[in-house]
């Protein structure tokens, strides 16, 4: 899973990579798989490698509500996966803090009206985290800082929105 964590990277290859994944995750070596990607992010082994988390939080990502989701780990709720995605928050790389978001982005487009209320408070919390980071650790790219803090704008907008059409439907 490691190899296929760097050439998920690399633009070239990277429907390749995610096709192999998707294979994988697929069969019974599924459940491991993504407790390896995990392990990667959370362990000391994806300190100092930035193409290893970064591709770890988007295979996890991509395997869990990406568009091309994997129906066999259905069993897994954000809330259980977004504290691994908080671990990816203390790698120093902006790269890694724009996957974050990324994947984070696709779970609230795709998922928004699905999220239970733990669901939701674990996003919220990444949120609040993502908010603190990106401007400590995202300096020198004022353009990518500033894409960064859109996108998360965009996240909460979309919550907004949601108690908005809530707060309607409980008035009729």
């Amino acid at each position: 899973m490691s190899r296929i964590c760097l050439v998920v990277n690399m633009e070239e290859h990277n429907s390749e990579a995610w096709r192999i994944t998707r294979n994988v995750m697929k069969t019974h070596l599924g459940h491991s798989a993504l407790y390896c990607l995990c392990q990667f992010i959370q362990t000391g082994e994806g300190k100092g490698n930035t193409a290893l988390v970064r591709g770890s939080v988007c295979l996890v990502g991509k395997s869990l509500w990406g568009p091309q989701r994997i129906e066999q780990l259905n069993s897994y709720s954000p809330m259980t996966i977004l504290p691994t995605f908080v671990e990816a928050l203390n790698f120093d790389h902006p790269l890694v803090i724009f996957e974050v978001i990324t994947q984070l982005s696709t779970l609230v487009d795709k998922s928004c009206y699905d999220l239970r209320a733990t669901g939701t408070d674990a996003v919220l919390s990444l949120v609040e985290m993502l908010l603190i980071a990106i401007p400590e650790k995202v300096q020198r790219d004022a353009t990518m800082k500033g894409n960064m803090l859109t996108s998360v704008h965009n996240i909460i907008s979309t919550f907004e929105k949601l108690i908005l059409e809530s707060c309607h439907t409980m008035i009729m």
